[in-house]
């Protein structure tokens, strides 16, 4: 599941989803996804994000962030992945080494 910050209401859908994969002895890893101001701004502008229901405007990026929108759950800490210099495969690929020593794969 990919959440990129949200309402109240997405924050409670995370948490019942969390509650149901643990309540069966799942386990749930959140990895937060950071880049810098710069890099991120240039992401969200780029013309490959158009057309869809993706964030394009700056302008609401600020917003959202002025407003909280992504501060993630605390009762659920994350492991941070720094894409700035990374690809979006490259990125994965962190991902996975990250997450193969606690036999998720």
């Amino acid at each position: 599941m990919t959440v990129a910050g949200g309402s109240q209401g997405a924050t409670d859908h995370v948490r019942d989803c969390v509650s149901i994969i643990e309540g069966g002895d799942g386990t749930v890893e959140f990895i937060e996804l950071i880049c810098s101001d710069a890099v991120l701004r240039e992401r969200i502008s780029h013309p490959d994000r158009h057309g869809g229901t993706k964030m394009v405007d700056p302008e609401l990026l600020d917003e959202f962030k002025r407003g909280g929108y992504f501060m993630g759950l605390p009762d659920h800490p994350a492991v941070s992945v720094d894409t700035t210099h990374r690809t979006p495969s490259e990125s994965a690929h962190h991902i996975l080494t990250l997450l193969e020593p606690t036999d998720y794969l």
